[in-house]
């Protein structure tokens, strides 16, 4: 059946390099990645320890408590990576990891496709395949680009994958699929939506003969014991499924649980015309008999249709909309295609497809220092860190809530936070909602903070955040230790005089801080040296980028600033980055020097 799959040697090599490129221009989204920071320093934490994370070792509300760190491979493998090649380099990682999923997407495209087409053994209908493979995979890629970030639930979407490649569109399916869930069961709980999805794709082999139905039946059971080999037992299937579906927990207030038409939170712009793409290519089939007939339309229609409904209740299920549904899209387009593969040579589709690689990768970097970007890791107070690991300092800190991975991280367990990102797999109920009524500044706040045993603050300092921290220091019960670009470090007032702080090393980072501080006061002159010291060391620094443009232009320089932006686009493209500094111009008087 495989042999089939296969063009020419040069086409062929092209369309898996033209897939390559595609879908790795889809891994540059920018992603605020809250939760990588907590993944890194469990991982970091069993590495050094030798042992799995059973009970809470970076929290005081819930020190010692179970854990059920379903992701516990994942995190040991995120350590392991950064061990190895840096933090930076975790963005290869995701690279790598994107490019394989779409590219076992898109071969099983390629076969779902052949069983479309009325000579399978042509060349042009295996010319047709791939365009429509390639089409399906890579409206999927888009689609689901926005959502990828880094964590653990790339496994999920790699699972999903080769499930798919293992089942669909088969005379049997593969017997490696148990050893898929082996692997998943510790990487991430989204193996739970696996198990269902292979469920789904077995169902035509229990309708066929004996041999085959004993075959399927084997590997699912093979597949639900194999998730069983896991240090939680059946805890770590009952878990997510509890998580997923207690709609009343206040942790599905978090914006990756909206639905994805609710303002707020990630969005992907083409996850609207797939909706309606996927919804006239069911339509199409299911007029057609040749589709009707074939038990791998109606796998892909089931899978389909349930992750729509998905992703319709949570954004977070998106991806696996766009995986699923190019089952349905591929096959009704590769017939269609037939027509247009039988005027061109083979080779002229897999250049098309190579061009619009090279064209949509070009723009951004192959470094690692676009992890940068793709974590927007100057939203998180880095210097503050700084500050804490050159003062070796240590205690209970309330955090904002998607820093406190960050600083774990950072502090490796010494700052113990409040609350983070492990959510009811570490944290009751009623401590996120104490935090979050704390946060959002509603009556009663400060008695929480006060109350919770947090003897340090580490808060964003500006507005809207940035009330809290100032209404705890009117209070004079808090002490103002350390000020950065983003956050504000407070300690709790016990009487003593202030402690004597070693100030932290001199640093790209570091000029960064104190130029968006001297930028903020109107220091202009101190602002554009600072700031372009800190390109100097680090040029990937985004916000000390369009700091030193604002200060450029501030200081009636309109022509350095945009010159220094133009700077900050060739090192990586983000989208209106240029039209928000021509608008900052339009608004600006020019201030003498």
């Amino acid at each position: 059946m495989q042999a089939r799959w296969q063009l020419g040697g040069v086409a062929e090599s092209t369309w898996w390099l033209a897939g390559t490129l595609t879908f790795w221009s889809c891994g540059y989204a920018l992603r605020r990645a809250d939760d990588l920071w907590w993944h890194l320093a469990a991982g970091r934490w069993m590495l050094a320890e030798r042992a799995l994370t059973r009970t809470d070792e970076f929290s005081f509300t819930a020190a010692r408590s179970p854990w059920l760190n379903d992701a516990w491979l994942g995190d040991v493998i995120f350590a392991g990576w950064e061990l190895a090649f840096g933090t930076h380099g975790l963005v290869w990682w995701k690279w790598g990891l994107i490019a394989t999923i779409f590219l076992v997407v898109c071969a099983t495209l390629r076969r779902v496709a052949l069983e479309r087409v009325d000579d399978p053994s042509d060349a042009t209908a295996r010319s047709a395949a791939a365009l429509a493979a390639y089409v399906g995979a890579t409206l999927g890629a888009v689609t689901a680009g926005p959502f990828l970030d880094m964590r653990p639930q790339l496994y999920t979407f790699l699972g999903v994958a080769l499930v798919l490649q293992g089942s669909v569109a088969r005379r049997e399916p593969a017997w490696w699929l148990p050893l898929v869930f082996v692997a998943w069961a510790n990487l991430h709980a989204g193996f739970i939506f696996g198990l269902g999805c292979l469920g789904v794709a077995l169902v035509p082999a229990l309708g066929a003969a004996s041999q085959r139905r004993q075959r399927g039946i084997l590997i699912g059971a093979l597949s639900v014991g194999a998730c069983l080999l896991n240090p939680y037992g059946p805890a770590a299937l009952t878990r997510p499924l509890r998580y997923a579906f207690d709609r009343a927990s206040p942790f599905h207030a978090l914006a990756e649980w909206w639905p994805p038409f609710r303002p707020g939170g990630v969005e992907s712009p083409l996850y609207p015309f797939l909706l309606g793409i996927f919804a006239l290519a069911a339509l199409a089939a299911l007029g057609q008999r040749r589709h009707r007939n074939l038990p791998a339309f109606w796998v892909g229609l089931i899978l389909g249709c349930g992750t729509l409904a998905m992703s319709l209740t949570s954004r977070r299920f998106v991806p696996l909309f766009a995986i699923v549904q190019s089952l349905t899209v591929a096959a009704v387009a590769a017939p269609a295609l037939v027509p247009l593969a039988r005027r061109l040579p083979p080779l002229v589709p897999a250049l098309g497809a190579l061009a619009l690689g090279i064209v949509w990768l070009a723009p951004y970097p192959r470094a690692g220092y676009a992890f940068h970007y793709l974590t927007a890791e100057d939203h998180f107070p880095i210097e503050t860190a700084n500050f804490i690991e050159t003062n070796g300092l240590s205690g209970n800190v309330f955090a904002q809530y998607a820093w406190a991975g960050y600083l774990q991280m950072r502090s490796a367990g010494r700052m113990k936070v409040y609350v983070d990102g492990r959510a009811d797999a570490v944290y009751p109920d009623d401590v996120f909602l104490r935090y979050r009524q704390a946060s959002l500044g509603e009556p009663g706040w400060i008695e929480i903070v006060e109350g919770s045993a947090a003897e340090w603050i580490l808060w964003p300092r500006n507005l809207p955040w940035g009330a809290l921290p100032r209404a705890l220091l009117s209070t004079g019960r808090w002490r103002q230790v350390h000020v950065d670009a983003v956050a504000v470090l407070l300690r709790r007032h016990d009487g003593t005089p202030p402690a004597s702080y070693q100030p932290t090393p001199a640093s790209g980072v570091r000029s960064y801080a104190i130029g968006t501080l001297a930028l903020d006061q109107g220091n202009l002159n101190e602002a554009r040296r600072e700031l372009a010291r800190a390109l100097a060391e680090a040029p990937y620094l985004r916000r000390a980028c369009n700091g030193l443009a604002i200060a450029e232009a501030r200081s009636g320089k309109i022509d350095a600033a945009r010159a220094t932006m133009a700077g900050c686009e060739r090192v990586f493209p983000v989208p209106g980055r240029v039209a928000w500094l021509e608008e900052q111009i339009a608004s600006l008087t020019p201030e003498p020097n």
